[in-house]
């Protein structure tokens, strides 16, 4: 795994003064409505993330979004931004659920019309987390054995979100692995091998995931390996296969009418943030900041698919050369 460094004190980042802007920011993207010439870095980027810009699926409540202060947070520790970690895992130990952390509004997954609370922990949103403060070292008292443990292929704690997603289970079987469930994290990977690298979005959802998605399989998949687990790909097959991505989605599949939607959109930010992100830790960064970049250009900037291009881009550029 790549090393990232930690910048000395005297060049750590004054994390409020960057937030404190972010309300004036949110302001200037929702009234023009298109994209913004913002700094492709940490420092340009980490306003907009913490803003409240209304989010075109979930509405104006995304600043609440445990996901985004997860990956804040990462971010922050690689940049040496102590200040802005704090505030996130204040953020995160706030929004802390009985069984892991969720969305501060109701959500129908799958629309099948079972509407989940606020109290809701998702499994992905949740994994993130623990990786996120198991990083920073924060102690992580989520009781996995009782609240997950039978339940890492579930895509909520709910029982009606009780639907394989891989990308759901890989991130959440992850934290599980480095929280020393090795048991359980190794069944759910033993299941993900079978589908390895052609997997669906979910069981209801029979769809190829798009490339954020696709990267949290990976992503996971390397996370449980680093925790011991035995994953039924190696490191090298795993970054090899995003080349069958050109964009959003695979070149060699057929594209239906909400798939071309979200082409060369907010899903390219993420989704070539998160390539980025996965191959700064892990291997070459080969042309995927370049990728990162020109879809930040060609996009509007909205946090949740911003903060992937966050992340992404602080791991590429406080990485320590091989």
């Amino acid at each position: 795994m790549t090393r990232l460094r930690t910048l000395p004190t005297d060049e750590r980042v004054r994390g409020l003064g960057i937030v404190a802007i972010a309300a004036v920011l949110a302001v200037v993207v929702t009234s023009i409505g298109a994209p913004i010439r913002i700094d492709p870095d940490y420092e340009g980027l980490l306003p907009v993330v913490l803003s409240d810009i209304p989010d075109p699926v979930f509405g104006d409540r995304v600043d609440d979004y445990a996901l985004i202060h997860a990956m804040v947070l990462m971010a922050a520790e690689s940049r040496g931004d102590v200040e802005t970690a704090t505030g996130m895992v204040a953020r995160l130990r706030a929004a802390e659920l009985p069984t892991g952390w969720g969305m501060p509004w109701e959500w129908d997954a799958f629309g099948d019309g079972s509407v989940n609370p606020t109290s809701t922990a998702y499994a992905l949103t949740t994994g993130l987390v623990i990786h996120a403060l198991l990083d920073a070292g924060e102690p992580v008292e989520l009781r996995i054995a009782e609240d997950w443990s039978t339940r890492l292929d579930w895509y909520s704690d709910r029982r009606s979100d009780a639907i394989w997603t891989p990308s759901a289970a890989a991130i959440i079987a992850s934290a599980a692995a480095r929280m020393g469930y090795l048991t359980e994290a190794q069944t759910i990977f033993d299941r993900l091998g079978v589908g390895r690298f052609a997997w669906q979005y979910s069981d209801r959802q029979p769809i190829v995931n798009d490339l954020t998605n696709y990267v949290y399989i990976l992503w996971g998949g390397e996370l449980a390996r680093d925790a011991g687990v035995d994953v039924p790909w190696t490191r090298g097959e795993a970054l090899a296969s995003l080349g069958r991505y050109g964009g959003v989605y695979p070149t060699d599949v057929e594209l239906s009418e909400d798939m071309i939607r979200r082409l060369d959109g907010p899903w390219e930010v993420s989704g070539a943030g998160a390539a980025l992100a996965l191959v700064s830790m892990y291997g070459s960064v080969g042309t995927w900041r370049t990728r990162t970049v020109d879809a930040l250009v060609e996009s509007r900037v909205l946090p949740r698919f911003a903060v992937h291009a966050l992340l992404g881009l602080t791991l590429a550029d406080h990485r320590v050369p091989d």
